[in-house]
């Protein structure tokens, strides 16, 4: 099963990442936690109630965030084309 959500997560294939850690949330958090990855897939499990993955992805979030404000133009890019990930970070607003 670890095998499969690796490859999932890798491909971003997140709908399919979704139903199978809804299904086996118990036997997928420690696959969870030891690994590294994509920011969305980091998202998903905040989503699902991961608490670790909901502090890695606020931590993120913030960097990011102080990025823009130094001017940097990805993080400028990446938080206007995805407002949607403010729901994490209530106080931008």
């Amino acid at each position: 099963m670890y095998e499969l959500a690796e490859w999932l997560s890798r491909h971003e294939h997140l709908a399919e990442l979704r139903a199978l850690l809804v299904d086996h949330q118990e036997l997928l958090a420690g696959w969870l936690a030891r690994g590294f990855y994509p920011m969305r897939v980091v998202r998903l499990a905040a989503e699902l109630g991961d608490a670790g993955a909901r502090r890695r992805l606020l931590g993120w979030l913030s960097r990011l965030r102080d990025r823009a404000d130094a001017g940097e133009e990805f993080a400028r890019e990446f938080l206007a084309e995805n407002p949607d990930w403010q729901q994490f970070r209530p106080e931008w607003g």
